[in-house]
């Protein structure tokens, strides 16, 4: 992965967790998968809070 694509993962990721501080229900869970084949990066959070 390149300087420029790791700078936008550490970007979304760091937005991702600032906004989850900010409006999710703990427990937060930061999840982040990178396959190395396919050079992808998912990146998820989830909380308790109900989606209705």
């Amino acid at each position: 992965m390149g300087q420029a694509a790791t700078e936008s993962v550490l970007l979304v990721v760091s937005e991702l967790v600032t906004n989850a501080i900010e409006h999710a229900l703990p427990p937060v869970v930061l999840r982040l998968h990178r396959d190395r084949a396919g050079d992808q990066v998912w990146v998820g959070v989830t909380d308790v809070a109900d989606p209705a």
